[in-house]
């Protein structure tokens, strides 16, 4: 086992217990769902659930003017909010500081549930960028179904999640025109493959996008986490 592997997976324990306690994932609910924000985020649309393979996909550099890091493809704002809920330093955004990110598994693993976090409380908070009727919507959801909202969040941050499920926007692209509302379709399809991770929530069938990545493949070929 490499170095940097046995520290990432001492230290993923603090990470699951810190997302049960923020967002009532489990282990295997969170596995999924950062597995399929990678698969969309640096790794090329392949679902990799061990450490030795997705490994490499951490010290990806990329996104609109290369200016997003590491396996989530984490931006400064959202390294910023990452580390203020997870309750660590921001590492900063510097050159020096990108490439020990990029070294640094544990630290994504990191900011990346705290950014995670950091958009659950905004939608579920009172900011006066938040619309109420999104966070109506989202409330009333599933706890399936916020992670596949959430999902959107990642690409389009939280005010424009909460501007989507208004109905005020109907999607959201970044700057490398990629849409939002691909991710939804992406965490829809890996859920269906993974049906015992959410044993307790229906998920709807509805067809998905051709854009969703594993369109008419065999879901069940992915295995479980």
């Amino acid at each position: 086992m490499e170095k940097n592997d046995a520290k990432t997976m001492q230290g993923m324990g603090d990470v699951y217990n810190f997302v049960e306690e923020n967002l009532g994932l489990n282990k295997a609910q969170w596995d999924l769902y950062r597995n399929s924000i990678a698969y969309r985020e640096s790794q090329g649309n392949k679902f990799e659930t061990e450490y030795a393979r997705y490994a490499p996909y951490y010290k990806r550099q990329g996104g609109s003017n290369d200016a997003y890091d590491g396996r989530y493809q984490l931006g400064a704002d959202a390294k910023e909010s990452g580390a203020t809920n997870f309750g660590i330093k921001n590492p900063g955004h510097t050159s020096k500081a990108r490439e020990a990110f990029l070294n640094d598994h544990l630290l994504q693993e990191q900011l990346f549930a705290g950014f995670t976090v950091s958009n659950y409380r905004f939608m579920t908070g009172n900011s006066k960028y938040l619309r109420q009727k999104g966070k109506e919507k989202f409330m009333n959801t599933n706890l399936l179904g916020q992670m596949g909202y959430l999902a959107f969040g990642h690409n389009s941050g939280a005010t424009n999640l909460s501007k989507y499920l208004a109905g005020e926007i109907t999607d959201f692209k970044d700057g490398n025109r990629k849409s939002a509302k691909i991710y939804i379709d992406n965490w829809t399809s890996h859920t269906r493959a993974n049906t015992d991770v959410f044993p307790k929530t229906k998920v709807k069938p509805k067809p998905l996008s051709k854009d969703a990545g594993i369109y008419k493949q065999n879901l069940f070929s992915y295995g479980e986490i």
